[in-house]
């Protein structure tokens, strides 16, 4: 089931809200309680500020869940509460260090306009 939350509130971040601050938010994992009641909901941003995306999904909660309840033909939606992935963005940053550390190539849109290249050396 949290799987399948995952996927409808990705869908509906990319396709229904039309709120700026949320605009940038993809869902990185669900968790939901044993009785179905709770779900915790981590989210990431492309871009922007943790602390608009903050205010802005508890206000966003009952959209989401009554679009959940009718896209998922769900009898109870669980609470759900949305919580910034800052150990997803940390992570993702130490993984793109122990990529280059171990010698390979950095894509070629990450390389500066000069292809990487100091001209003073």
């Amino acid at each position: 089931m949290a799987e399948v939350l995952r996927q409808e509130l990705s869908r509906l971040l990319l396709v229904e809200i039309e709120k700026p601050e949320l605009s940038t938010a993809w869902i990185s994992q669900v968790k939901v309680t044993g009785d179905m009641k709770q779900a915790t909901v981590w989210y990431r941003l492309r871009e922007g500020s943790p602390r608009q995306a903050e205010k802005e999904f508890p206000r966003a909660v009952s959209f989401f869940r009554r679009r959940l309840a009718q896209e998922l033909d769900m009898r109870y939606v669980p609470e759900l509460n949305f919580v910034y992935d800052a150990e997803g963005e940390s992570r993702d940053r130490v993984l793109g260090l122990l990529h280059g550390f171990n010698g390979e190539k950095a894509p070629i849109n990450s390389l500066p306009p000069d292809g990487g290249l100091d001209e003073a050396h």
